[in-house]
């Protein structure tokens, strides 16, 4: 795996530092919500989801930029949707969330976004952390869940496994944010995260590929860093740089990128030839699918519903997904060493040392033949 994609990633990789610190940090503020604070009946569990979660986290383009950590508080007993409103949750969360800043002395003050409450931190590592309260779905809700994981064609006991990762979140957009009602918002991250994990198991030599810590356990997914992860990294980081500029609201959001990824990923062994089979794969599965992105723990959930509403934002993917595919594959077939570092830059805002660029980086015998630069055509934006 020792190519010129392994060099960019390790520019772009968090630091096991900053992941340290983070799990400590959420971690100490679990603790506190379990043990100490007024909602410790409730057995509260915060467990991080999305890019942590998955292991598919980035620094950001600008090193004084803060790096988020998502982050779920749910209650797990004595309490359900029958009896509080997603309202009177929210606060309940955020008051023990704020007794937190004071005692561990935060300066920056709780912020309010839809789903979350943001607990801002200063200093090395610049990050902040997305807290969304959740609670339980209800048996219904989850027999409905079920069925609809069957319909789409999920083996029952993937069905089963999935559901029960499943539960209601606060969104201050929902109509009903304000009173006890049934209609609230489904979540399923850590399910998501189980999907994702399998589509991870594809790699054929998988097993041998997890890093072990000092006593010979599986480390937390978010450090196996397996060739969907780094896939996924590199997916992500093309699309920061080339959007860098650009307008922010047509830029193709990570869930995507992520899920269709993961879906076309078939087990290759080399990250050269896995991020070259999931660009070529992507654009079929998305006509297959008629363009749109199910949520595989939620299949009622399109994760590209907007592109309905806005036609630009599926004319802007597929503009990405085609660049993506020229540069990915500019960068890995080149043999002409200023060519690569070039790109390195341009294409994923990283410098690399000439020095540690070996012949092995830019030849690959299972891909096509290098693509000479000035070859290369831009064809017309796609409708």
């Amino acid at each position: 795996m020792s190519n010129i994609l392994n060099l960019i990633l390790e520019k772009i990789e968090l630091t096991k530092t900053e992941y340290d610190i983070a799990t400590e940090r959420y971690e100490s503020l679990g603790s506190f919500l379990a043990l100490q604070s007024e909602i410790k009946s409730y057995e509260p569990e915060i467990f991080p989801q999305g890019s942590f979660r998955l292991g598919t986290a980035i620094k950001p383009l600008n090193p004084e930029e803060p790096y988020d950590l998502d982050l779920t508080c749910k209650l797990k007993k004595n309490i359900d949707i029958l009896h509080i409103s997603q309202k009177q949750l929210k606060e309940l969360v955020q008051k023990q969330i704020e007794k937190y800043r004071d005692i561990n002395g935060i300066i920056e003050p709780l912020e309010q976004k839809h789903r979350c409450i943001r607990l801002q931190y200063r200093g090395k590592p610049n990050f902040y952390m997305d807290i969304v309260p959740g609670i339980p779905t209800l048996e219904d809700t989850n027999k409905l869940l079920t069925e609809s994981l069957l319909r789409n064609d999920i083996p029952t006991t993937d069905a089963n496994n999935l559901v029960k990762f499943a539960y209601n979140i606060t969104d201050d957009r929902n109509k009903d944010y304000n009173n006890i009602s049934l209609n609230w918002n489904i979540s399923n991250p850590e399910g998501y995260a189980q999907w994702f994990e399998g589509r991870m198991k594809k790699q054929k030599n998988f097993q041998q590929s997890l890093i072990l810590n000092e006593d010979c356990k599986p480390v937390p997914t978010f450090l196996q860093k397996t060739i969907l992860q780094r896939c996924v990294q590199l997916l992500k980081r093309h699309r920061d740089i080339m959007y860098k500029n650009d307008n922010q609201s047509l830029k193709p959001i990570s869930i995507i990128i992520t899920t269709l990824a993961a879906k076309a990923y078939q087990g290759e062994n080399t990250i050269n030839e896995a991020i070259i089979g999931i660009l070529n794969r992507m654009e079929k599965i998305l006509q297959e699918s008629n363009y749109k992105v199910k949520n595989p723990t939620i299949p009622e959930e399109n994760f590209a519903d907007k592109w309905e509403q806005n036609k630009e934002l599926k004319k802007e993917f597929e503009r990405w997904l085609y660049m993506a595919q020229i540069d990915f594959d500019l960068i890995i077939n080149n043999l002409n060493s200023d060519t690569i570092l070039k790109e390195a830059k341009n294409k994923f805002g990283v410098t690399i040392d000439e020095n540690n660029l070996t012949p092995k980086h830019f030849v690959n015998q299972n891909l096509k033949k290098p693509t000479n630069l000035d070859n290369v055509q831009i064809r017309p934006h796609r409708c």
